[in-house]
């Protein structure tokens, strides 16, 4: 245990969110400093872990973790890379079409493993790529060119 440090589940978070938004005073959600999204947008909606069927659910799940990180705070975040699919229901793979979507409201302040020709390798369900990006959340200059932004890494 460290007094700076804190971990909460998605039940406690929603909790707190939740009675946040009715007014309670007594219980109030402050935003994360800093966040990790390890392996875990691209499941969203797919229904393989009892959610609710939505084929934007990634997309409100990054716009969701904008309003629990704080303006400026950063989040390590990995999904996987290679060329655009979903394989029914376990996962999306990100290409040229969906990771521009996925991180379009989001500044990427670096990534490991990246290599902007993933864009382009053609769609393979078992054998996929997953960098790790560090984003921060401010908007971009230009979100609409989140694709350049990405080949210049």
């Amino acid at each position: 245990d460290h007094p700076a440090l804190s971990c909460m589940s998605v039940l406690h978070l929603k909790d707190l969110l939740n009675a946040t938004l009715r007014g309670n005073a007594t219980l109030h959600f402050t935003p994360f400093h800093i966040g990790i999204a390890i392996s875990t947008v691209e499941h969203d909606g797919l229904g393989r872990y009892g959610d609710p069927l939505d084929p934007d659910a990634d997309l409100k799940a990054m716009r969701f973790l904008s309003q629990i990180v704080e303006p400026g705070g950063r989040v390590l975040f990995a999904v996987p890379v290679g060329g655009d699919m979903v394989r029914w229901n376990m996962h999306r793979i990100y290409g040229a079409l969906r990771l521009p979507l996925l991180l379009q409201h989001w500044s990427i302040v670096a990534a490991e493993g990246w290599d902007a020709r993933l864009l382009q390798e053609e769609a393979d369900a078992m054998l996929h790529h997953q960098p790790v990006f560090l984003l921060e959340n401010t908007p971009p200059p230009q979100p609409s060119n989140t694709l350049q932004r990405l080949q210049q890494l």
